[in-house]
């Protein structure tokens, strides 16, 4: 098994360009892949997330707030 992750401490934007190294979460990627000699492979990779630092570049909305509440009655 191997563990991976970035060593940079920024990264850019996609949409508006701009460095930021403020940091918003981050999660785990299991990868794995077909034996090698019989032994399994398998490589875990961090990946995190950074926030935007423009403050003139509209934030994305929080997609959990856009969900609708369903309840037993449909309402």
């Amino acid at each position: 098994m191997f563990t991976v992750g970035s060593a940079i401490p920024a990264a850019t934007c996609p949409s508006c360009g701009t460095t930021s190294a403020r940091t918003h979460g981050g999660y785990r990627r299991r990868l794995t892949d077909l034996p090698i000699s019989g032994r399994p492979v398998r490589i875990d990779v961090g990946v995190r997330r950074f926030r935007c630092d423009d403050p003139g570049f509209p934030r994305q909305p929080n997609r959990s707030a856009d969900r609708t509440k369903i309840t037993k009655d449909g309402g």
